[in-house]
C-alpha cells in the first residue's frame, strides 16, 4: 500500500513539473513573439516592432541567415502614411501609429547577397546596412544596402536610362575582354548576332574570322552603367542562332491535335497564332532562383498558358523553334 502511495506522488511530481515546465516555455515563447502593447489598445510600441525586426531577420533574411554576424541596431524611427503609400495625398492623414523602420549593421564572412550555397564567393568580410519596415506587428520590407529585396530575395533594379541597344553596342564593343579565350591566328573577334533571352540574359554568336561562338551573357543595368555578370561559352550549334528569323513572347495552347501553338499579339493584331515545330536540337530555359537556366526540354513540365518567348524558323503558319524561355 506504501509503495503504490509514493508512486502517486512521483507520478503528482511529475505532473506539476512538466505543467510548469509548460507554462515557462509559453511564457518565453510570448516574449519572443511580441503581441500588441495593452497600453495601446492593437498597436504595436516601437520597442515590440523592433524585436519583431530583429527575430525576422535572424530567421529569415537570406543573406544574414548564409553568412551573416554581429548584428547590431542602428537606427529606428516612425514613418508616415506617405512613405508607405505614395498615392496619400501630401497635407492628409500623414502618421501611421504603429509604422517603423529599423535599421540594422551586420557583416558577411563573404561577398554577394542572399543564398549564395553553391557559388564561388570572394572570403572577405563584408558590411552591410539592413532596413527592415514593420507595419502593425508585420514585416513589409526588407532591404539591404539599398541592392538586395530580402523579402522576394532579389536585387532590385535602379532606375536607368539603358536599354537593349545600348547592351548591343557594349558587348561588341568589349567582345575580346568578355569572351573566355583568345582569338587564333592573329585574328580579333567581332559579334555576328545577339538575341535577348530575357531582360537581362543575352545569346551572343561570335567570332574571329577562323572560329565562331556562341556565348551567353548575363547583365543588369544600374543608373549609366552596364554589368555584365558572366560571360561563358555554351554547347549551342552557331547555325541554330545565325538562322534565326522569328522571336516572339507570348502564351502556349494546345490545338485540337493536341500540338502546342504559340498566342501573341502585335499592334492593330490581336491573338495572333503559330503552330510550334520541334527538332531534337531545341534548347529551353527555365528561371531557377532568379537565374536563367539551360534545361533539357524534356524535363520541362509544359501546361497550357505558360508565358514564354520563341526564337526560330518562320514558316507560313509556323515556325521551327530553336529556343524556348519559360518566363516567370
Amino acid at each position: 500500500m506504501l509503495r503504490k502511495k509514493s508512486l502517486l506522488v512521483l507520478v503528482a511530481i511529475l505532473i506539476i513539473l512538466l505543467a510548469a515546465l509548460f507554462i515557462l516555455n509559453q511564457k518565453e515563447a510570448s516574449k519572443n513573439s511580441p503581441e500588441p502593447s495593452q497600453n495601446n489598445g492593437d498597436l504595436f510600441t516601437m520597442e515590440e516592432s523592433g524585436v519583431i525586426a530583429k527575430d525576422w531577420i535572424e530567421n529569415n533574411a537570406p543573406t544574414y541567415k548564409f553568412d551573416g554576424q554581429n548584428l547590431k541596431l542602428k537606427d529606428s524611427y516612425e514613418i508616415g502614411l506617405k512613405e508607405i503609400d505614395p498615392s496619400v495625398e501630401e497635407g492628409g492623414e500623414s502618421k501611421c501609429e504603429d509604422c517603423y523602420e529599423f535599421a540594422f549593421d551586420f557583416s558577411s564572412r563573404q561577398a554577394g547577397y542572399g543564398n549564395r550555397e553553391g557559388e564561388m564567393l570572394a572570403q572577405v568580410i563584408t558590411p552591410h546596412t539592413l532596413k527592415v519596415r514593420v507595419e502593425s506587428g508585420e514585416v513589409t520590407r526588407a532591404v539591404t544596402d539599398q541592392k538586395y529585396d530580402e523579402l522576394n530575395q532579389e536585387m532590385l533594379q535602379e532606375e536607368t536610362s539603358l536599354n537593349q541597344e545600348d547592351v548591343r553596342t557594349y558587348i561588341k564593343e568589349n567582345i575580346s575582354d568578355l569572351a573566355p579565350e583568345q582569338a587564333v591566328l592573329g585574328g580579333n573577334f567581332y559579334v555576328i548576332k545577339m538575341i535577348f533571352l530575357s531582360e537581362n540574359n543575352v545569346l551572343v554568336q561570335y567570332e574571329d574570322g577562323h572560329k565562331a561562338y556562341v556565348g551567353k551573357a548575363e547583365y543588369t543595368l544600374s543608373g549609366d552603367n552596364i554589368n555584365v555578370r558572366s560571360f561563358e561559352n555554351v554547347d549551342i550549334e552557331v547555325k541554330k542562332l545565325a538562322e534565326i528569323n522569328f522571336s516572339e513572347a507570348g502564351n502556349i495552347t494546345f490545338g485540337n491535335d493536341q500540338n502546342p501553338q504559340l498566342v501573341y499579339e502585335k499592334p492593330g493584331a490581336p491573338a495572333l497564332t503559330k503552330n510550334i515545330n520541334f527538332n531534337e536540337s531545341i534548347t529551353c530555359y527555365n528561371f531557377e532562383a532568379n537565374s536563367l537556366v539551360q534545361k533539357n526540354c524534356e524535363q520541362v513540365n509544359w501546361e497550357e498558358g505558360d508565358r514564354v518567348k520563341v526564337f526560330g524558323l518562320e514558316e507560313e503558319n509556323d515556325f521551327q523553334a530553336n529556343f524556348i524561355v519559360f518566363l516567370k
